[in-house]
């Protein structure tokens, strides 16, 4: 790991290293509890029902564990800001935050959440000036692409947005004192592709909240309450096309 000095620019509109927490948010069978089978074409409701999750960082190598301090916040109209292209990026992000390493080298992490309806309801991240900050960013790729980048502040987790279109992208460690997996099945429907099976999303920290996507809640972490995301969650349960990826999207902000 390198100490840097991060310089962060939030933008607004239209766009950790102390727990262990092993395979987190697996789009696999992990965590899939109280799965119904064959429910015949129960799911089909649930397929408008998807929120979406973009994360994106500028670097052609997105495995990156980093640290420094916040040494600014800007807002997209502030006098200086310069526009710098992503680097790998899987959706549009709606803010972001610049980071400046000892070196010079700038990075640009992204993010943006869509609700169910496609409204932005991305939240901005309230970071203190000169706290410490540790990025960890991951992308895993196979029959999809997964995209996902966490902060933390010490052994604090303080944001983490999974983009997920095949595994889980998060590696040990990523995630202190979270674990994300599916749920209980809450339907199936057949696609042109072959069959899906519509899942909740469960989120366990201090204790276990499971939600139904798209949704909101509240999770506690070591204390400290953090807003999490149930973006989308569905897998094939029966394949009839090729390079099929299931999805797995979610996020955990500070409180909205």
């Amino acid at each position: 790991m390198r100490d840097i000095s991060i310089l962060a620019l939030i933008l607004g509109g239209c766009l950790p290293p102390v727990l262990d927490t092993g395979d987190t948010g697996d789009t696999g069978d992990t965590g899939d509890t109280g799965d119904t089978g064959d429910t015949g074409d129960t799911g089909a409701e649930y397929q408008a029902h998807d929120g979406s999750v973009a994360a994106c960082v500028t670097t052609d190598t997105p495995d990156v564990a980093t640290t420094g301090t916040v040494s600014g916040l800007l807002g997209v109209e502030a006098a200086g800001y310069e526009p710098l292209a992503f680097g790998w990026c899987w959706g549009s992000p709606s803010r972001q935050l610049d980071l400046t390493d000892d070196a010079g080298h700038r990075w640009r992490v992204g993010w943006r959440i869509l609700d169910a309806s496609g409204a932005d309801v991305t939240p901005a991240l309230d970071l203190a000036i000169d706290g410490p900050v540790e990025l960890r960013s991951r992308e895993a790729c196979g029959e999809g692409c997964s995209a996902a980048f966490s902060l933390l502040s010490g052994t604090t987790l303080l944001a983490a947005f999974h983009e997920g279109y095949w595994s889980n992208a998060f590696q040990g460690g990523d995630l202190p004192g979270l674990t994300v997996a599916r749920g209980a099945t809450l339907g199936e429907a057949e696609t042109g592709c072959g069959r899906e099976a519509f899942t909740t999303q469960v989120f366990t920290g201090d204790a276990a909240v499971e939600l139904e996507p798209y949704a909101t809640g509240t999770l506690s972490i070591a204390g400290a309450d953090r807003t999490v995301w149930a973006a989308a969650s569905h897998r094939y349960t029966r394949e009839d096309c090729t390079d099929l990826g299931d999805t797995f999207a979610w996020a955990l902000t500070p409180v909205i």
